[in-house]
């Protein structure tokens, strides 16, 4: 029951910075879609199913907020450097004459 605690209070302090000002609201879906994710991990461990799926709900939330409000933009240049150096192969399909 501690670990739920603590995670409880953690969030309510995100909440709580985020209202104040002193989180940006990018920082606020990090953080909120990291301990939504501790939870469900939590949940799962203690066979609570609905708690679980509730969290993994929150997790995808904040988690795309977080991406579609700018969070993910060094993540997404890492990916295009990526993809750029990528050179896909053309493969012909079998032929059955």
């Amino acid at each position: 029951m501690f670990p739920v605690i603590c995670l409880t209070v953690c969030q309510s302090a995100a909440v709580l910075a985020f209202l104040a000002g002193r989180i940006a609201p990018g920082g606020f879906h990090a953080v909120m879609a990291f301990l939504a994710g501790l939870g469900a991990v939590l949940a799962v461990w203690r066979h609570w199913t609905v708690t679980a799926e509730v969290c993994a709900v929150c997790t995808a939330v904040h988690a795309w907020r977080w991406w579609s409000r700018g969070g993910g933009d060094g993540i997404r240049r890492q990916l295009k450097c990526w993809a750029r150096r990528f050179e896909g192969t053309r493969r012909a399909s079998p032929s059955h004459a």
